[in-house]
């Protein structure tokens, strides 16, 4: 009788400690953790502010986690985006790209070189009670994880070509078509969105002791230990940059399951060949040392688990 009891707790208890544990770690969203923001690696910025919103290179963070100075266990920078692989899209020139309900649609890309600029809001809709892609879905989408919006530049090269492009865009927090705050991302820092007042995106990045002193794509640190070069327009299918509202709390009690979130965007210089914004979840560095609760239950099973085992050993048995 004993030993069934036994064999049935090390049966539900095992398989329930791995599963709790690896939802500590795990989201419903590809989800890295990036430095805290305005921190320096070998002296070089690991991110930008513009105005309300952080900008943060992936493929700088890629090579100084290739260099060692980024721990792994932070993830993979350059995970796969686009349609099927990231669950929400908010604006994407692949052809019937879709979101899962509750979302809104994403907004459609203008490519093959037929525009030079794009203006659009998404997820706005224009009823009170059109609730789409509510603060509420968010958070069950992200699992506790915070909001981070991707964006793959893949503009078009050659001789006539401008590779890189001006951005500036917006999050806001709507209660149903009441404003209740916004996040500007522009070059005037002044807290209120402008959205002429362009940020370069660029599509080579230079940065450090030896690069060259070109800006805003090549900026020359004298004090930085090293030197990276970066080519974000390799339409490769992976994140170029991260963009992360300063401040922004997706969890902040005061913002209600029913309020919407709302993107603006704005592109102008496009040579398109089909870039692309989308959803993604983050965690800052001082936050990977805080265990959540569900990650602690999972331990708290796994030694549940160990001191079962240990009463089982011959020794014991033998008392």
């Amino acid at each position: 009788m004993k030993n069934s009891a036994l064999n049935l707790t090390r049966k539900l208890i095992l398989p329930l400690a791995v599963f709790c544990a690896s939802q500590g770690a795990m989201g419903a969203v590809q989800v890295v953790t990036l430095p805290d923001p305005g921190s320096l690696i070998q002296g070089i910025p690991t991110s930008f502010l513009f105005d309300q919103g952080w900008s943060y290179s992936a493929k700088l963070l890629d090579q100084m986690q290739t260099a060692g100075q980024i721990p792994a266990s932070y993830g993979d920078y350059q995970f796969t985006v686009g349609t099927g692989t990231i669950p929400v899209l908010v604006y994407t020139g692949s052809n019937g790209a879709t979101n899962p309900s509750p979302f809104e649609q994403p907004l459609d890309a203008c490519g093959s070189g037929n525009c030079t600029g794009f203006q659009g809001t998404w997820n706005l809709g224009s009823q009170v009670n059109d609730y789409e892609g509510t603060v509420g879905a968010l958070r069950n989408m992200l699992s506790g994880a915070g909001l981070m919006l991707y964006f793959d530049h893949n503009e078009q090269e050659g001789a006539n070509a401008i590779p890189n492009l001006r951005a500036t865009g917006q999050l806001s927090v709507y209660d149903g078509l009441t404003l209740v705050k916004s996040w500007a991302f522009d070059s005037n820092p002044n807290g209120i969105y402008d959205s002429t007042a362009w940020v370069t995106s660029c599509s080579e990045f230079n940065v450090g002791a030896t690069a060259p002193n070109n800006l805003p794509c090549d900026i020359y640190i004298p004090t930085a230990t090293a030197t990276y070069q970066m080519k974000q327009n390799s339409g490769s299918g992976k994140p170029d940059y991260f963009l992360i509202p300063d401040g922004f709390d997706l969890y902040d009690p005061t913002f209600l399951d029913r309020y919407k979130f709302v993107i603006d965007i704005n592109l102008t210089d496009l040579n398109p060949g089909f870039d692309e914004l989308g959803i993604a979840g983050f965690r800052f560095a001082r936050q990977v040392d805080e265990p959540t609760p569900l990650a602690l239950m999972g331990i708290a099973f796994l030694g549940l688990a160990a001191q079962l085992r240990r009463r089982r050993t011959p020794e014991n048995l033998a008392k």
